[in-house]
């Protein structure tokens, strides 16, 4: 009967820890796009110009009119801001977003080494840190531009917003994944350590108990002392006969019996 109570590791991949990962690469393209473009807010002015901003460059489009009106290209200058220039909030919303992000890697990475090698309960702890912590930094830095920020929104806000929620949303699939594993590493433990009885046929248990002390000393108890048996010596009475023993003469004859009896 062999035991493995020790043991934190499963080789068996859960329904959730499979839909973690395809919800995690979601959420990292969307991060990806969303951190690189600059399309978190824009606004227009005149009838051919529009303003556009992302985290790390701001850019002035123009159209060029055509004949009749039309529009046939768009020209952009993006530049850079000074860091002197950018504002404090936009600083954090951009430190989170970062943040986020590189947490968000770790956790893909942590998924893809639970998926092709080993399983292991402090991955599984350290994934769901990962989801939490990721999550909640990529979501605070867009509430904080949507705050701060008074243009109209475009795609990339949006973006970040959906991969914030995506890693929320992969938090309580780990969480699920971690009390299932949990669960089977249990269930198999104990069909291990239960023995298996054969119909018609009994068990029958040792049970190895170490003495406990009471705190009294225990009783000695001395080797018995047997005597010698005593001598019995021949009991005679006056006569020099035992009384105990009755001696009979010879019996009569038979001429004897036959005068006692005519007699």
């Amino acid at each position: 009967m062999m035991s493995q109570s020790g043991s934190n590791q499963s080789t068996t991949i859960t329904v959730q820890l499979k839909t973690s990962a395809v919800v995690l690469v979601g959420a990292f393209i969307c991060q990806c796009i969303g951190i690189g473009t600059n399309f978190w807010s824009f606004i227009s002015f005149f009838s051919n110009g529009e303003y556009r901003m992302g985290l790390w460059r701001v850019c002035a489009c123009f159209s060029s009119i055509g004949m009749y009106g039309s529009s046939n290209s768009k020209n952009c200058v993006c530049s850079a801001p000074p860091s002197s220039k950018i504002s404090g909030w936009l600083k954090a919303v951009q430190a989170m977003e970062v943040i986020g992000l590189i947490l968000l890697f770790l956790l893909c990475v942590l998924i893809l080494i639970q998926l092709c090698s080993k399983q292991s309960q402090k991955f599984k702890s350290s994934g769901v840190l990962l989801s939490l912590f990721g999550g909640m930094c990529i979501l605070i830095g867009v509430t904080i531009y949507g705050v701060e920020h008074k243009m109209s929104l475009h795609y990339s806000f949006v973006l970040c917003t959906v991969a914030g929620i995506l890693m929320l949303l992969c938090t309580f699939l780990l969480v699920a994944d971690r009390k299932k594993t949990l669960w089977r590493s249990t269930e198999t433990q104990n069909q291990q350590t239960t023995p298996y009885t054969p119909q018609g046929q009994t068990v029958s248990y040792i049970i190895n108990s170490s003495p406990q002390t009471t705190g009294y000393p225990a009783p000695s108890y001395a080797p018995a002392q047997f005597a010698p048996p005593p001598s019995y010596e021949s009991v005679t009475n006056e006569n020099g006969q035992n009384p105990q023993m009755t001696f009979y003469g010879a019996p009569p004859s038979y001429a004897e019996i036959q005068n006692k009896s005519c007699l």
